[in-house]
């Protein structure tokens, strides 16, 4: 198995391995493989601890409806820093974009 083979793993397998790199977001360029596995494996993590909160089976991070889910939490994250790193617009406009955003999600 190749070196980034084996370093995508421990972030799939280690959400504490999936914390150091979103700790170190510098070393690892947006919309890198990296940063993506990072969050779904925190995602996932916290997802598993809510269920045994809750007393029920968390979903299979191999299920058709967690791939789903990630993909969606993915494109959210990327629009939401979007919306707060546009140089065009103020703080309080990127506010109101991101209620105005978050809103129409939890539509």
């Amino acid at each position: 198995m190749k070196e980034k083979e084996k370093f995508h793993k421990q972030i799939y397998d280690d959400p504490k391995a999936a914390d150091d790199v979103l700790l170190n977001m510098d070393k690892y360029p947006e919309g890198s493989e990296e940063r993506a596995l990072a969050w779904d494996t925190c995602n996932y993590n916290d997802h598993v601890k809510r269920a045994k909160f809750d007393g029920r089976e968390p979903i299979s991070r191999e299920s058709p409806i967690w791939k789903e889910l990630s993909k969606t939490a993915a494109a959210r994250r990327a629009r939401e820093d979007r919306i707060m790193r546009d140089p065009n617009i103020s703080d309080e406009e990127a506010v109101r974009k991101l209620d105005e955003y978050n809103k129409w999600m939890d539509s």
